[in-house]
């Protein structure tokens, strides 16, 4: 087992690397980054890394030879696994397409073993065998079903890397992989990965499989896959790699041939990969170009040295699109290379779309590319409630989200690129691709493998981005002034709470072009300045996306859906901070100042919520609904002349609404304006006459306040009345009952 040192630290570094033409300073760091943090973050991979050492020792697999008929007419397959192990368990583990049954299980000499069979998992126990080789001999076969990587089309059929047999644990260094897969006539096959290096067969079996290809492999590799089907195929040759272009024709088309538009965009894509990644680690990387087949995607069809994709997909200018072919084609690089965690193999993918773009020169729709990515994760951390932490990628014990792997990974690699710089950045790439060949990288070491090569200490960087949760807030404001010398630029950009240490890109928009000064970051409120010969139009923070963030609008919105949460909970406490995080990142927002106050009223802290009310309302005078709930809660508390300041609006805005002049009614008395207080109560009841379509609620609401009239002006009989009317129409009121009981002195 590898070593895995620490080599994490807690000391300030400020260091500078060049990157493209700009010097980006590292950020520091801090002792608020704890090294425990980080520590906690590894100690997954570790335990994985364990678990799969004491299997490997348990059981090893030799030699591997399948052959398999395929009726792609029929979506039918048959095939016979001869398979050789040897270990110190009497089971033997292997996996099988689900779709696929088993016939018999046989020794190398014919006799039966027993077999254990559980969705894709055969487990194989030969009787009285306790260690060295054991032969086996497996014939299975049935109607393929669209699942775990197997997909069905018109005289098409496509295997991917969990569709044939193979070993668990995958095949060690010292085995022999052989497969023969035959078909009917009229079809052709496109293999990879372990079925990499085509050779032909040297006779023809007399069956109903009368042609075939016999696939071999040299390096063993983890899986393999096939398609076979009606295809033609035009191929490029580039180095040591043969780029296979194939495109699956309907029947009674045309054979067109290959594209020689997408061969060569392929291949560019392959070159810049190449470059950065390091030597593709098999001898075929094929493409097939299915047109109008639903479900197949470069993005769920990875397999080592072949990418599936929609015609639509692959042409001129259509490899450089979102999730498009250069993302598929850096997922079919990397798992396969290294045996990777979701965050490398997905967020290295969106990573290798976003760099392709960026060479292309095409700025705008990088800019794009990068506002969808981080939409994306946006949509994520608001699902998690503002929990997605990207540490969920490198071991997830549940599904993974693509959202925080490829979206916050991409992005996250990106910023590390520009942080090192681009030689710093490939090399370390190509380091791990040397060291953990066919092996999962842990997290220690990619970092370690960026620390090296950068000679600098990356914990920060990877508290910031991986540990922590969430996205960094930046609040900018600037003021730029002129003199004879030019123009000066200077100001503050603010974060909240724990702040991101990572230096900031302000862009420097002049109109006709903009260029980007790093700030680095040291404070929650970090102050810069900077001098330009142009008077700039505007500056804003990162305005090409490079750093990943959220904007206030964004994160308010996310602590507000908590808040909602926490409420309807009745998790008063948490729904305060929430609510009030939200309000204090827009505080222009009417409706967050307004659950900010309720939420502190049912916490029990009465003035502070009727200020915050109060606020809401100054934000949104007009909104009636906001003046009456206020009003209700200012009578209660106490606060008589602004409830009637509320509901003198309320009754300007809604003034054939009886309820307002009922409660109108209610405040005038407390003030002692009997008088006034009469004519609301006049306007009410007339109101509540006028009307055949007053609900009983409102009916109640004025029988209320004119029981408080009549007791009020020592009317006791007439109030008496009116509460019991108030009881006829809701015999739990509260409110009626006990203003009986005060008059009556009785129990009701």
């Amino acid at each position: 087992m590898r070593s895995l040192p620490l080599i994490w630290a807690t000391a300030a570094v400020l260091m500078m690397a060049q990157a493209g033409a700009a010097e980006i300073p590292f950020g520091p760091v801090h002792a608020g980054h704890i090294e425990s943090a980080v520590e906690e973050l590894y100690e997954a991979d570790e335990e994985r890394a364990g678990r799969a050492l004491l299997e490997l020792e348990e059981q090893d697999v030799y030699r591997v030879e399948i052959d398999v008929c395929i009726d792609a007419d029929a979506y039918r397959l048959n095939g016979r696994a001869t398979v050789s192990v040897g270990g110190r368990s009497p089971e033997v583990e292997l996996r099988l397409n689900r779709s696929l049954g088993v016939v018999s299980v046989t020794t190398g000499r014919g006799a039966p073993v027993e077999f254990t069979r559980e969705d894709s998992l055969l487990t194989v126990r030969p009787a009285g065998v306790r260690r060295g080789t054991i032969d086996l001999t497996i014939d299975y076969g049935g109607a393929l079903e669209p699942v775990d990587d197997v997909w069905l089309g018109d005289d098409f059929v496509y295997l991917g890397p969990g569709a044939l047999w193979y070993p668990t644990p995958r095949t060690g260094d010292r085995s022999e992989f052989r497969i023969v897969a035959r078909y009917s006539g009229g079809l052709t096959s496109v293999a990879t990965g372990a079925l990499a290096g085509m050779t032909p067969p040297e006779t023809v079996v007399e069956d109903r499989c009368a042609l075939g290809d016999v696939w071999e492999t040299r390096t063993p590799v983890e899986a393999a896959a096939l398609a076979v089907g009606r295809l033609s195929s035009s191929h490029t040759v580039w180095g040591d790699v043969l780029l296979g272009y194939h495109e699956l024709l309907r029947p009674g088309e045309e054979d067109r041939g290959g594209s020689d538009v997408s061969a060569r965009e392929l291949k560019r894509l392959a070159r810049f990969l190449e470059s950065c990644y390091g030597p593709y680690p098999f001898d075929w990387l094929n493409v097939i170009s299915v047109p109008g087949f639903d479900g197949v995607s470069g993005a769920s069809s990875s397999a080592p040295g072949m990418a599936v994709w929609d015609a639509d997909l692959v042409g001129e200018g259509a490899c450089c699109d979102g999730d498009g072919p250069a993302a598929s084609l850096s997922r079919s690089w990397w798992p396969y290379s290294v045996g990777s965690t979701p965050l490398v193999s997905e967020g290295l993918a969106w990573h290798s779309e976003t760099s392709v773009l960026r060479e292309s020169g095409d700025e705008e729709r990088t800019v794009r590319l990068r506002e969808r990515r981080l939409a994306q994760y946006a949509g994520a951390l608001a699902d998690s409630g503002g929990r997605a932490a990207l540490r969920g990628c490198i071991d997830p014990a549940g599904s993974v989200d693509e959202r925080i792997c490829g979206s916050k990974g991409g992005a996250v690699f990106e910023l590390l690129e520009r942080l090192i710089g681009r030689d710093a950045f490939c090399s370390a790439l190509t380091d791990l691709s040397e060291r953990f060949r066919g092996e999962t990288a842990p997290l220690r070491e990619i970092v370690r493998s960026f620390e090296e090569v950068s000679e600098s200490e990356l914990d920060w960087f990877a508290y910031e981005w991986i540990y922590r949760p969430g996205l960094p807030t930046y609040v900018l404001d600037y003021d730029i002034a002129g003199d004879d010398k030019g123009y000066a630029i200077s100001g503050t950009i603010r974060q909240n709470g724990e702040i991101f240490r990572t230096p900031v890109p302000l862009t420097i928009d002049f109109g006709v072009w903009s260029y980007e000064e790093w700030v680095p970051i040291e404070s929650p409120e970090q102050s810069f300045e900077f001098r330009t010969e142009m008077e700039p139009l505007q500056v804003i923070v990162d305005g090409s996306g490079q750093v990943p963030q959220i904007g206030r609008d964004e994160l308010a919105s996310i602590h507000f859906a908590r808040g909602v949460a926490a409420s309807e909970a009745n998790e008063w406490g948490v729904a305060v901070d929430e609510f009030g995080a939200a309000a204090g990142l827009v505080s222009e927002n009417a409706v967050y100042r307004w659950r900010y106050g309720d939420a502190l009223v049912h916490s029990g802290r009465l003035a502070l919520g009727l200020d915050e009310l109060e606020s809401s309302v100054k934000l949104s005078p007009d909104d009636p609904d906001l003046l009456i709930s206020l009003a209700r809660l200012e009578l209660r508390s106490g606060r008589h002349d602004a409830a009637l300041r509320h509901l003198e609006s309320y009754v300007g805005l809604r003034e054939h609404d009886p309820v307002g002049y009922a409660q109108m009614t209610v405040a005038l008395i407390e003030l002692d304006r009997l008088s006034d207080a009469e004519r609301a109560l006049a306007v009410a009841g007339e109101l509540v006459a006028d009307s055949t379509a007053v609900s009983a609620d409102v009916h109640e609401e004025v029988h209320l306040a004119e029981g408080r009239f009549h007791e009020a002006v020592g009317d006791t009989s007439a109030a008496i009345e009116a509460y019991r009317a108030v009881l006829r129409l809701n015999n739990v009121s509260d409110e009626a009952r006990r203003r009986l009981r005060e008059m009556s002195g009785e129990a009701e």
